[in-house]
C-alpha cells in the first residue's frame, strides 16, 4: 500500500511539474508570438522608410539632373564666349594688324 501512495504521489508531483512546463510553454509561446509581431512591425517601418528614402533620393536625383542640365545649357554658352573672348585678347594685335585698324 505505501508503494501504491508513494507511487501516486510521485505522480501527483509530476503532473504538478508537467502543468508547470505547460504554463512556462504557454508564457514563450505569448512572448514569441509577441516578439514576432514586433519584429514583423519593425520590418514595416524600415520597409516604409527604405521606400520613403528611396523615393527622396529619387526626387534629388532628379533635381540634379535638371541642374546638370541648366548648367551645361548655361556653361556651355559661356565657354563659347570666353573661348571667344580669349581668342580676341590673346590675338587681338595680330588680328588688328592683318584688318589694317
Amino acid at each position: 500500500m505505501k508503494a501504491a501512495t508513494a507511487i501516486s504521489a510521485y505522480a501527483e508531483r509530476f503532473n504538478g511539474i508537467e502543468a508547470r512546463f505547460d504554463t512556462f510553454e504557454l508564457r514563450f509561446d505569448l512572448l514569441a508570438n509577441d516578439m514576432d509581431r514586433r519584429f514583423a512591425e519593425v520590418d514595416r517601418r524600415f520597409d516604409t522608410l527604405s521606400s520613403e528614402m528611396n523615393r527622396r533620393f529619387a526626387e534629388v536625383d532628379r533635381r540634379m539632373d535638371r541642374l546638370e542640365t541648366k548648367l551645361d545649357h548655361r556653361f556651355g554658352w559661356q565657354t563659347v564666349m570666353m573661348t571667344a573672348l580669349g581668342v580676341l585678347i590673346l590675338f587681338g594685335d595680330p588680328i588688328r594688324a592683318s584688318l589694317g585698324i
